[in-house]
């Protein structure tokens, strides 16, 4: 079924689906605002058919514009948060406590090589060849424990983010934390952390949870 309606400026005709009773919409010829005419169970405007609030510009429930009645539908929940902020909380809190306790166990076990390397002085790991002369063994010297502080400070970088991942605050700082998680050799407790990397990234990337973050 439809419905007439006559433009009132310019006299055009138009066929409007019954759905729409109530409703308004521009002419295409002259962009005069024609109202469709309430239907047979006494709807006089679109919010009281759709629930929008069309009459302070707002959108009728499921339309993009209530002004024209052929606009495309309004995907199933756009510009509304799904879930609410204390759901979202929950979802990311174990996530957020699993990449604690793995980052707060490798960070030690990082400091207790690099004290080994500076007090010690061994820089042969297993499998190496000893090194040739001095120069080469303070290189090696060097470069482990360089290698050690660098993952103490991504286990650390592991940490913030969690935090932030935990309580919705910055959502980039717990995104460079859930990568690192993703890398192998920066993983804290190698590649222990790799799963729960992979479900930050999709937490963070989830519609529901993504815009309750603060920053």
């Amino acid at each position: 079924m439809s419905i007439d309606v006559t433009c009132q400026g310019c006299s055009k005709a138009y066929s409007v689906p019954d759905e729409r009773a109530g409703q308004r919409f521009k002419c295409k010829a002259c962009g005069t605002v024609v109202s469709v005419p309430a239907d047979e169970w006494g709807f006089d405007s679109g919010n009281a058919a759709f629930g929008g609030n069309t009459s302070t510009g707002g959108s009728a429930a499921g339309f993009a514009d209530p002004h024209n009645p052929y606009a495309a539908p309004l995907a199933s929940g756009t510009g509304t948060n799904r879930i609410g902020r204390a759901e979202a909380l929950s979802k990311t809190n174990i996530c957020a406590i699993f990449l604690y306790i793995l980052a707060a166990l490798s960070i030690p076990t990082h400091g207790v090589s690099a004290v080994f390397t500076i007090v010690g002085g061994n820089a042969d790991g297993p499998g190496m060849r000893a090194p040739a002369n001095d120069a080469e063994r303070a290189g090696r010297m060097v470069g482990g424990l360089a290698a050690s502080v660098l993952l103490i400070v991504m286990n650390t970088i592991v940490i913030v983010g969690a935090y932030h991942l935990q309580n919705l605050k910055k959502r980039s700082t717990a995104m460079t934390a859930a990568i690192i998680c993703c890398i192998p050799c920066c993983s804290p407790c190698v590649i222990l952390g790799i799963p729960f990397g992979i479900w930050a990234l999709v937490l963070l990337n989830s519609p529901e949870i993504k815009p309750h973050f603060e920053g």
